[in-house]
């Protein structure tokens, strides 16, 4: 990821050349298919994503067992 592409992020688009550039040293690429799972409710959060192409789609499991989706 390119320091320009992380600046779009408005999270990060404050951040100053030197730790905008760490940052991108420090990021490791995740190309996902159609389908893969990022993580599961529950699962540990030990990991960030920012999307740089492509969509992603949350949903969670309601009570009666149906899936819910909160976001694509």
């Amino acid at each position: 990821m390119t320091i320009e592409t992380l600046r779009q992020v408005p999270l990060f688009e404050s951040l100053d050349d030197a730790a905008a550039k760490k940052l991108c040293e420090l990021l490791e690429t995740l190309d996902c298919k159609t389908g893969t799972f990022l993580f599961r409710a529950g699962d540990a959060g030990d990991a960030m994503y920012v999307i740089e192409h492509g969509k992603v789609r949350i949903c969670v499991r309601a009570t009666d067992g149906h899936e819910v989706t909160l976001t694509e």
